[in-house]
């Protein structure tokens, strides 16, 4: 593709420009994960994305599901800078499972009852599955380093001073 780019170059016939100046080679993907104890974790699935290895990927055009796409361009860039992500995850631990806005974006809340005591986001690389015996469509892996994207946040910690403060900067409201 680089080579492309600089034959074209040359006649001034493109430019590569915007957000997919240059495309990803590989995908990766935030899970967003929830805990009773903070051990065993459970992943949300959301309506469109994708989480599970065995969900074939999804044909929604015209549809642009916003929280979806919003996920994939974070994991792109550092979490500090997806302030909107840390007020989902803040949600997750504050909302009652059958509040509508917790069903619209989630296909499956693994959470049914109560919302739970921890949450995190996590990035992993996906790659489609070589493998023809198996029923997967994704492999993944956890890219170098393998610290989770943003780190496990308690429902203790939605009171500390600094989350409220965190909150308030960027007009973020939980009431809501």
């Amino acid at each position: 593709f680089d080579s492309m780019q600089k034959l074209n170059a040359q006649f001034m016939f493109t430019g590569s420009y915007g957000l997919f100046a240059r495309m990803t080679t590989t995908r990766p993907e935030i899970i967003v994960s929830g805990s009773e104890d903070g051990k065993s974790w459970k992943a949300y699935q959301f309506q469109y994305k994708f989480s599970s290895l065995s969900h074939a990927p999804r044909f929604i055009i015209p549809h642009h599901p916003r929280i979806d796409w919003q996920l994939w361009i974070a994991v792109l860039g550092p979490p500090n800078r997806s302030h909107w992500l840390h007020h989902l995850l803040f949600k997750i631990l504050s909302t009652p499972p059958d509040a509508e806005v917790m069903v619209n974006i989630f296909a499956e809340n693994p959470f049914p009852v109560e919302p739970p005591l921890f949450v995190k986001a996590e990035k992993w690389n996906f790659e489609y599955n070589s493998n023809k015996t198996s029923t997967d469509w994704w492999t993944r892996s956890r890219p170098l380093g393998g610290v989770d994207y943003i780190p496990s946040i308690s429902k203790q910690q939605l009171a500390a001073p600094n989350v409220k403060k965190f909150l308030k900067h960027f007009h973020l409201d939980l009431s809501r």
